[in-house]
Parts: structure tokens; sequence; C-alpha cells
């Protein structure tokens, strides 16, 4: 369908109604982020799926132009159906030990989160940054792991907590920096919490 101008408008193009549909405060929210996160770098690649009663999902790297994300293939995205922190917590079949603790997987200078199990991250319902940030990338780790996820790697979940932690940022692109939050939000569009 095309857009028409109108004579009474300034020839401004009339947008059809039905293309505007109106979005979940979630939906609003990370139609934010993607166009926050995709000003200035064509490298960021955000896919948002927006199907009714689903969250909406990421299925692609924060960039394909990026080295330290390796390669990723079309056909990574068919694996698009991870799960979040309360989905991993309450679960029995994980695939990897539930007692593990988080400093075996992510290199923590912190003692006490080091020795603190993955099932205790994950059910960690704490508000602040570093506890959301801990639960979205112990789900993404899982999912990536179990396969739930393709477009990421083991590598590459490992190398953001890495890089948030030395450098409190994270680059997903030459051109963009992500805080501690925005890496949340993004890895938090990687799955659904039911």
């Amino acid at each position: 369908m095309s857009i028409e101008q109108t004579p009474g408008d300034g020839g401004k193009p009339a947008v059809p109604e039905h293309t505007a549909a109106s979005l979940s405060a979630a939906g609003n929210a990370r139609r934010r982020f993607a166009k926050t996160a995709a000003l200035g770098s064509t490298g960021v690649v955000l896919t948002l799926v927006s199907q009714p009663g689903m969250a909406a999902l990421t299925c692609k790297s924060p960039s394909r132009n990026m080295s330290k994300l390796g390669s990723v293939h079309p056909s990574d995205s068919a694996a698009c159906s991870g799960v979040g922190p309360l989905t991993w917590y309450k679960s029995g079949a994980w695939p990897c030990s539930q007692s593990a603790c988080f400093g075996h997987i992510f290199p923590c200078k912190n003692a006490t989160y080091a020795s603190t199990s993955l099932k205790d991250v994950l059910g960690n319902t704490n508000t602040d940054d570093i506890s959301k940030f801990g639960a979205a990338l112990v789900a993404t780790y899982m999912n990536v792991q179990s396969g739930k996820i393709g477009f990421l790697t083991l590598e590459d979940v490992i190398s953001m907590y890495t890089e948030i932690q030395s450098k409190y940022q994270y680059k997903p692109s030459a051109t963009v920096t992500w805080s501690m939050a925005e890496l949340t939000t993004y890895l938090q569009s990687t799955y659904m919490e039911s």
C-alpha cells in the first residue's frame, strides 16, 4: 500500500490508520531501545518480533560486524527460543550443574559473587542493576548452552561480562557503547519470561 500526500496537510504523507498499531509499554520500551542503540551505527542489528501474548525477541547478535562476537550465519537465527531467569530457576533440566558457581564461568573479582551458585543468581529478585545484569547474563548463558538461542556463543556471553567488568561499558560496535543497564536490556530481549 502506498502513502499518499493530501493537499490540505502541507504535502505531508498521510499514514493509513491500520499501520499505527498500539504497542504495550514493554513493546514501546524495546522500540525506544532499538532506536537508541541503532543511532549512529550501522553495525548494530536488532530484529524485534512482535507477536500477541509474547515478549519481543532479539534474534541477532548486537552486531554482525564485530570480530569479537564471531561469525553469525543466517541459519543461526532459527534458534531463537530463549527463556528467562525465573524459568531456568524453576527448571529441573539444566544444561550444567545447578550448584555451579558464577565465578567458575565468569572471571569475577568479587569473591562473594564468584562463589554464588548460578541458581542463586537466577533466583535473585533484587532490582538493582547488578542483580538484573547477573540474572540476564546467566539466563542468556544457559540459553546458549542448551541451544535455545543460536545467534550468540558461550564465548560471546563471557566476553560481554568481561568487558562490562573491566571497562564498565560494552561496545557492540566501534561507534556504540552500552552501559550495564543497556546491555542488560539487550540480554533480556533475547528471551521470554514466563
